[in-house]
C-alpha cells in the first residue's frame, strides 16, 4: 500500500486512511509497524520534549543505524540515518488512531527534517492570492486559523506540518494530507458540530473534522507567513526583520539531530532565505472565538495588500 505524504510516496504494511494514495511506482520512504520491539542497548537521549506538567513526550537517542524516537506508554518508531525507513512498535494498548497520529503528524515532519528539507510548525491555506501561513507552538490557534480560512472559502494545504520547496528564487508549500485537527469548542465556531469530529487518539479530545475539505493538490506560493502570539487587548499585525524572522522560523522548524551541525547549517541557510524574500509578520490576537470573524477579515485584508 503506497499512500501520498507532501511530495514524497510513502510505502506502508498497515493502512494509513487519512492519505490518499499515490500512483507512484518507487517509494521514498517506507513505513512498518510491527509488535515486537528489537533489544537495543541504552542510550542517553539526545534531545527530549516535555509536557507542560513536567512530564516527558518524546525522547531521540542516536544509534549508529539511525534514531531512536520514543513516546512513552505510547509507541517507540526508529528512524533510519537516511530517512527513508522507520520503523514502529507501539505499546499493546495503544489504539491504531493513536500510532497513525504519532506517525502522520510526530514523526513525519522530523523525517522531512531529517532529509534536509524546510519544514516548519505550521498550518497553511491556498487563496487566490498565495499560500497563508500559520505558525506557532501547538495549542496556539494555527488550526483555528485555517479552518476560519478555508470556512471562507480557501483551500487547506497542510494543518501541522508545512514543508516549503525552492523554485525560481521563491518559496511554494507542498501540501501535506487533507485534515484538520480542532479542539470540540472550536468546531461551531466553524459551523460545525460534535458530529463532524473524529477522535485523533485517545489521549487527548482533540479531533480531525470529517466533512470533505476543499484541500489545494498543487504547491502554492508562500505569500505570508504570520507568527501567532497571544494579546489581551486588540490585533494587531506588525512586520519582521529579516533577523527576527530568522529566529523565530528556527524556533518553528522540525529536527530530528540537534547534534548534526551540518544538517542545522543547511537548514540555517535555506530559512535565512526564506527571511529574507518572504513576508513574515507577527499577529497578535485575543484568544476569543466570538472575534474570529474579525480576526479572519483582518488577516485577509492585510495579506490582499
Amino acid at each position: 500500500m503506497t499512500f501520498q505524504f507532501c511530495d514524497l510516496a510513502l510505502w506502508s504494511n498497515v493502512s494509513l486512511p487519512e492519505l490518499p494514495p499515490s500512483s507512484r511506482l518507487r517509494a521514498d520512504v517506507v513505513f512498518r509497524a510491527g509488535k515486537r520491539q528489537p533489544p537495543l542497548p541504552t542510550r542517553a537521549p539526545l534531545h527530549r520534549w516535555d509536557l507542560p506538567d513536567g512530564s516527558l513526550w518524546l525522547s531521540i537517542s542516536r544509534y549508529a543505524a539511525g534514531y531512536l524516537l520514543d513516546f512513552p506508554g505510547l509507541a517507540t518508531f526508529f528512524v533510519a540515518d537516511d530517512a527513508r525507513t522507520v520503523r514502529c512498535w507501539p505499546d499493546p494498548a495503544t489504539p491504531p488512531r493513536t500510532t497513525r497520529h504519532l506517525f502522520l503528524d510526530q514523526v513525519m515532519p522530523l523525517v522531512l527534517g531529517r532529509m534536509g528539507r524546510a519544514v516548519l510548525h505550521a498550518s497553511a491555506v491556498a487563496t487566490p492570492d498565495g499560500a497563508i501561513a500559520f505558525a506557532a507552538e501547538s495549542g496556539r490557534g494555527k488550526s483555528t486559523l485555517a479552518g476560519a480560512f478555508v470556512n471562507r472559502g480557501a483551500s487547506l494545504l497542510t494543518d501541522d506540518c508545512l514543508l516549503l520547496h525552492e523554485a525560481d528564487g521563491a518559496f511554494y508549500v507542498v501540501p501535506s494530507y487533507p485534515g484538520l485537527r480542532l479542539w470540540p469548542d472550536v468546531v461551531p465556531a466553524l459551523g460545525g458540530g460534535a458530529a463532524d469530529l473524529q477522535r485523533v487518539s485517545h489521549y487527548s479530545s482533540k479531533g480531525r473534522l470529517q466533512r470533505a475539505l476543499p484541500f489545494a493538490s498543487q504547491p502554492i506560493p508562500l505569500r505570508r507567513l504570520y507568527l501567532l502570539a497571544e494579546s489581551s487587548e486588540g490585533i494587531s499585525i506588525d512586520p519582521l526583520t529579516p533577523r527576527d524572522a530568522l529566529i523565530e522560523l528556527v524556533k518553528s522548524s522540525y529536527v530530528l539531530d540537534v547534534s548534526d551541525r551540518r544538517a542545522l547549517k543547511l537548514q540555517f541557510e535555506t530559512l535565512s532565505r526564506v527571511a529574507a524574500r518572504c513576508m513574515v509578520y507577527r499577529l497578535a490576537y485575543p484568544r476569543d472565538l466570538a472575534r474570529l470573524p474579525e480576526l479572519h477579515a483582518a488577516i485577509a485584508q492585510h495579506a490582499n495588500h
